[in-house]
């Protein structure tokens, strides 16, 4: 009995100390934040209007990037080059202008004379997914129509993924120039036409002709994710949800032979069910997600503005690494972040 006991008092010292150092590393690590405002720029309503307009035309353009076996259609492309040249000739007037691919552009904004800071680039895409004749029934407002209703929402295809970026940086590029801005380093716009069919001719092309030049960037700003309010448990202000990489993608094909038979005398299995068994076996199968150092970051980000008992589990992945994994896998969004095991080369 008094080993047991010994050995109860010893297990409650362990579970204090823990719990003391689990406390302080929360405190000291990640004291709590208060919740912070995003502020819009302010913009009069008639200005607000006048870029969503132009949105709604960039949208008119049906730049669709079908298969790889179709061909871009020459009349939208070159009819939104047309659109953009239009709409921002001041900036059209400062940058220089390069086509690539046929349909692909490339801008080039100089720096001011002497300047010796690296350049940036800029991206975003004319392109957008089809839409099939079977969805057509689901959108409230034709897709290509360019829509803003009395509410004052934009619909259209494109409108986030990725036209809404485009003519966002248009925009900015037209306000700045109109002001007489001149950069400090070179800034190029890079515009793909194909990158819903992975940007072979478009974004791998314009990024050749850049190191063929020796262009050597000090960054690089794409798409990925969003300004998001509400999305995150627990917190209450914005989160930029930055995107640092992209997985790739794979397509399995399955089949299967059998011996016939007859429906009268139904077998076991057929071909079509041992088909359907290998799909089953590869959805049961997933990689088991990993809060790898990516995620932990952005965990260690937003943690000061988590309830005190989610900032204690973030400051002790010594210790709760396993539970947050088996947590953060619950949420399919947070799971497909979460980096697969390293594979041997």
């Amino acid at each position: 009995m008094r080993i047991l006991k010994t050995l109860g008092l010893l297990l409650l010292l362990a579970v204090v100390i823990i719990g003391t150092v689990m406390v302080t590393r929360t405190f000291m690590l990640l004291p709590a934040g208060e919740a912070r405002v995003l502020k819009s720029a302010a913009l009069d309503e008639t200005e607000v209007r006048r870029i969503g307009e132009n949105l709604a035309a960039a949208i008119r353009y049906e730049t669709i990037s079908r298969d790889l076996n179709t061909a871009p259609d020459d009349a939208a492309f070159k009819g939104f080059h047309k659109f953009l040249e239009d709409t921002y000739p001041n900036a059209h007037r400062v940058m220089e202008k390069e086509v690539v691919s046929d349909y692909s552009l490339m801008y080039r904004w100089p720096a001011a004379e002497g300047a010796s800071k690296k350049p940036i680039a800029l991206l975003a895409h004319m392109d957008v997914v089809p839409v099939p004749e079977y969805g057509l029934k689901d959108w409230k407002h034709p897709p290509f129509h360019g829509v803003i209703d009395a509410d004052g929402v934009l619909w259209g295809r494109g409108a986030l993924d990725d036209k809404g970026i485009l003519i966002s940086l248009m925009e900015a590029a037209e306000r700045m120039a109109a002001s007489g801005f001149t950069p400090d380093r070179d800034i190029y716009f890079l515009f793909g036409h194909d990158e819903e069919l992975g940007g072979d001719n478009g974004a791998v092309k314009m990024a050749e002709i850049l190191k063929a030049r020796g262009v050597q960037l000090a960054w690089a700003m794409d798409e990925g994710s969003a300004m998001t309010d509400g999305i995150v448990p627990g917190i209450k202000s914005p989160v930029a949800l930055v995107s640092l990489g992209e997985k790739g993608s794979v397509t399995l094909k399955f089949s299967a032979e059998d011996e016939g038979g007859h429906s009268s005398a139904p077998k076991e299995f057929t071909a079509a069910s041992l088909a359907a068994k290998a799909g089953v076996a590869v959805m049961d199968n997933p990689y088991e997600p990993i809060l790898d150092e990516h995620l932990e970051e952005f965990l260690f980000a937003i943690a000061p503005e988590q309830p005190f008992i989610n900032r204690l589990m973030i400051a002790n992945l010594w210790l709760t690494r396993p539970l947050m994994e088996a947590e953060l896998a619950k949420s399919p969004t947070v799971a497909a972040s979460c980096a697969p095991p390293r594979r041997s080369p």
